[in-house]
């Protein structure tokens, strides 16, 4: 439902004593088999913000405008955009699966391995979100085209947290990250310092050098963490991401980029140039 409560009704009638906000509330649905979705994200496009939906699919979104774009997204399936004036009753959402186009899938013996921006040691820099971009994604190098994603290791801060991975083609017009190269879902909980996530059951093939490994951010409960910071209250979000400044003995270039709710990606230029986020890749070829 768009609206509900008295309180709501009182901010449609009385703008000018109520404050103009809007509750958007449902659940997300598989269009198909009608199981609910967890953990889907939903953004408002205008309005740069969003959440996400329950371990079972349900979520409460406020905005401050009704012409705003509500938008759906989860991996694996299509994206679900619709006007907040569209919103009458409905409380479902369905989203459409992406149809998987199965080519024909070469059997390659790896024989080598390397660990793309490795490192040793975390470091007390940690990068987070506090709701404004859904993913951060780092661009890898690989030895040669078609090799293999057989594991991610992740320096984060030691809080309990639960995340997705999200892994990339580069946009070879404009250098961003592409399509994905997964349509499964990567679901860490940990609260470990150091993760290492293991991907060779997913066959990860990365067909060109370039590639992204992406974080994405699941804003619910969980996940909150507030601090107080010059005598207010920030709140962020888990996990939050280690990463090392001027980090100029890395072979090939640096590029990080935000996720926006709408699905654009934007170039991250907050960390110090040469900084790189403490993920590395590891890739069989």
């Amino acid at each position: 439902m768009l609206f509900k409560t008295a309180e709501f009704f009182c901010i449609l009638f009385f703008p000018a004593v109520c404050f103009s906000q809007f509750i958007i509330s449902g659940e997300v649905v598989d269009s198909l088999s009608k199981e609910k979705i967890a953990f889907a994200t939903i953004g408002l496009i205008a309005q740069q913000a969003g959440t996400n939906s329950n371990d079972i699919g349900l979520f409460t979104l406020k905005s401050n405008s009704n012409t705003d774009t509500l938008i759906i997204t989860h991996v694996g399936y299509h994206p679900l955009k619709i006007a907040l004036n569209d919103i009458k009753s409905k409380s479902k959402f369905y989203l459409n699966r992406k149809q998987v186009l199965l080519n024909d899938i070469i059997v390659k013996k790896y024989i080598h391995n390397i660990e793309a921006n490795a490192f040793k040691h975390c470091s007390n820099n940690y990068y987070t979100s506090s709701g404004h971009y859904t993913q951060i994604a780092q661009l890898y190098n690989s030895p040669t085209e078609n090799c293999m994603l057989a594991g991610v290791k992740i320096c984060k801060e030691p809080n309990q947290s639960i995340f997705r991975l999200r892994i990339y083609n580069i946009d070879s017009v404009n250098g961003k990250p592409g399509e994905d190269l997964c349509d499964s879902v990567i679901e860490i909980k940990s609260h470990k310092k150091n993760v290492f996530i293991k991907l060779e059951k997913y066959k990860i093939l990365i067909p060109n050098k370039e590639f992204f490994i992406a974080i994405e951010w699941i804003y619910i409960p969980f996940n909150e963490n507030t601090e107080k910071k010059s005598h207010s209250l920030y709140q962020r979000y888990n996990p939050a991401i280690s990463y090392i400044e001027g980090s100029t003995s890395v072979a090939g270039k640096i590029s990080i980029w935000h996720m926006q709710y709408g699905g654009n990606w934007v170039y991250f230029d907050k960390l110090l140039h040469d900084s790189r986020l403490l993920i590395s890749a590891v890739i069989k070829y």
